[in-house]
């Protein structure tokens, strides 16, 4: 059984700039009760749904509305685990340079916690001293440790 369109009640654009897909607010009836659902049409479907929403494009020239928003929100920068954090760094062509950078410490004890730090940590934060200090030493902009740390979230 196919369902049945009732009523279409308005066009909106799938995506910006997309003239081929469209959200249609439409009712259809399928088995007994109406309901009122968004349809997805694109250019050259088939079936009586499409055909019904073809005729009434081509017949009325409706308003076809802009899409929603599209809100993009950044997650927050969880914590890596040491095999995320070389793993990206190995990707990046940095993971080789941290052991020198740490050594390069000139001060005894801060160049022991670190060494201690990076060998041992179960978990590194965003925004760890030690984080800050290596995308320092290795000249990494902030903007490229966060989109590594996002990536390495992943791994």
């Amino acid at each position: 059984m196919e369902p049945i369109l009732e009523t279409i009640h308005g066009y909106k654009r799938a995506s910006e700039g997309d003239l081929d897909a469209l959200i249609v607010d439409v009712t259809i009836v399928f088995g007994g009760e109406p309901e009122r659902v968004p349809f997805v049409y694109r250019i050259g479907d088939k079936g009586a749904i499409a055909d019904k929403i073809l005729e009434d494009l081509e017949k009325n020239s409706p308003v076809i509305a802009d899409p929603d928003p599209v809100i993009h929100v950044e997650l927050p920068l969880n914590p890596l685990t040491p095999r995320q954090l070389r793993l990206i760094l190995s990707r990046n062509g940095y993971l080789s340079q941290v052991e020198p950078v740490l050594d390069a410490i000139p001060d005894q004890q801060a160049r022991e916690e670190a060494l201690i730090e990076w060998a041992y940590a179960t978990q590194y934060e965003a925004g760890n001293p030690l984080i800050e200090q290596l995308r320092a030493a290795l000249d990494i902009p902030m903007e490229s440790m966060e989109t590594m740390w996002r990536e390495a979230q992943t791994l």
